[in-house]
């Protein structure tokens, strides 16, 4: 290799590594920009909340008028405050068995149990889940069932060491392809399954590429937006690439922070990430607000 040669090499070395740098310093600014914001965010969705609930009062409601109305409220509720989730996943179940439909206590008791899992409780969440018989659901109803089990068996396999780690993992990917089997390949669950089999299976690139490949292609909303980055920042992170994983992260926290989901994982992350690359100030600052929420 000549003296040119090399020379060349390093400028343009040096350049992309600038490049990546730029990136990253203009994603956080802007990530803090949104932080500055973050009360208006969550008046908004407080206002909302509000709203629904003198719904409650000024209305005769139905029973599946207070049904939809009980769901609605979980589902604001579901990443914000896990106890006020869990209390209105429990009124959900409660008017479906007065309805007795079955559907309804099978999406009421699947609330329950993410409400648990949300709040680190796994063996609730498994004990609740392990009462609905999958055999006697609808298509829908079983993918639904088969998700949240691939998830809450993948959460435990974060939360604890072999040999039961490799049993979670092995249960959250047969559980991932159960519901694949019945999900529309087309649906934007079907995509975070395929990831999410890729990834358990090791292929930490095809991963990448079908996230990736959704990301460019399809209207999403904030949630899956933040939901897709966050899992792309950990796949990346696999593939030892901290300058996209910050990218990806700032992306999902970005997210989180404009519908006011009290969800701490990416900004937990990122604050990690900086920390190990020296910028304190924005680590301690980033992991007070997760602190907080987690609060």
């Amino acid at each position: 290799m000549t003296k040119k040669t090399i020379l060349l090499f390093l400028i343009l070395s040096i350049t992309f590594a600038h490049s990546k740098n730029n990136k990253t310093r203009s994603a956080l600014k802007e990530l803090d920009k949104c932080i500055v914001k973050r009360s208006s965010f969550e008046i908004a969705k407080t206002n909302h909340i509000k709203t629904l609930r003198t719904q409650f009062i000024r209305k005769k409601n139905s029973a599946i008028n207070t049904y939809e109305l009980n769901k609605e409220l979980y589902k604001e509720y579901q990443s914000y405050k896990y106890d006020s989730a869990y209390s209105f996943a429990s009124k959900m179940l409660r008017t479906a068995q007065e309805l007795k439909d079955k559907d309804k206590i099978v999406e009421s008791k699947i609330a329950l149990s993410f409400s648990c899992m949300s709040a680190g409780l796994y063996k609730e969440a498994t004990e609740i889940s392990a009462t609905i018989n999958p055999t006697k659901l609808n298509i829908n109803g079983q993918a639904g069932l088969y998700w949240f089990l691939s998830t809450l068996n993948g959460n435990m396999s974060f939360s604890t060491a072999e040999p039961y780690q490799s049993e979670y993992k092995i249960k959250s990917l047969d559980y991932c392809k159960k519901s694949m089997s019945l999900m529309n390949p087309k649906s934007s669950n079907y995509l975070l399954a395929k990831a999410r089999q890729c990834q358990l299976n090791g292929n930490n690139s095809e991963a990448i590429n079908i996230i990736e490949q959704y990301l460019l292609s399809c209207n999403h909303d904030l949630h899956n937006h933040a939901i897709f980055t966050s899992t792309l920042a950990n796949l990346y992170l696999n593939q030892k690439d901290t300058t996209k994983a910050i990218l990806n992260l700032v992306s999902a926290a970005i997210a989180d922070i404009e519908i006011a989901t009290k969800e701490t994982a990416a900004i937990r992350q990122l604050a990690e990430l900086l920390y190990k690359q020296g910028d304190i100030q924005r680590a301690y600052s980033y992991a007070t607000i997760a602190l907080h929420d987690a609060n």
